[in-house]
């Protein structure tokens, strides 16, 4: 296993997974990832470059582990530990899968669209 996979799995089951609330935690992001993950891992085993492509794309995941685990430390451990880590983890996930791609994208479809409107005006007889 690669070091960032055994680094992963130590903060998941050893820190976040210590106490109850945190066990809880894991194991409900568990049954969601893995109900998707192995069929990508297996379509993907044979691909290098999309596996490459993967390596990059999956670079925020190993930010979120250390801010779990420095969280998780920051405060102390126990459930707070547990639960604050696990959710600052996820804040960064989502801002950095979901919001930043999204604000990306609209700021893209509205220079695109301007881009076009001034190519077309720029056409049009005075």
């Amino acid at each position: 296993m690669a070091p960032e996979v055994v680094y992963m799995r130590y903060v998941r089951d050893n820190l976040i997974g210590s106490t109850s609330i945190g066990r809880a935690l894991r194991d409900g992001f568990l049954t969601w990832y893995y109900w998707w993950s192995p069929p990508i891992a297996q379509y993907m085993s044979d691909k290098p470059v999309l596996q490459a492509v993967f390596r990059v794309l999956l670079a925020p995941v190993s930010v979120s582990v250390r801010i779990a685990d420095a969280t998780f430390h920051g405060v102390g451990g126990g459930s707070l530990g547990s639960l604050l880590g696990f959710t600052f983890a996820a804040v960064f996930s989502i801002l950095s899968y979901i919001v930043v791609p999204s604000v990306l994208l609209v700021v893209a479809v509205r220079w695109i669209r301007r881009t076009l409107s001034d190519a077309v005006s720029s056409q049009s007889p005075a």
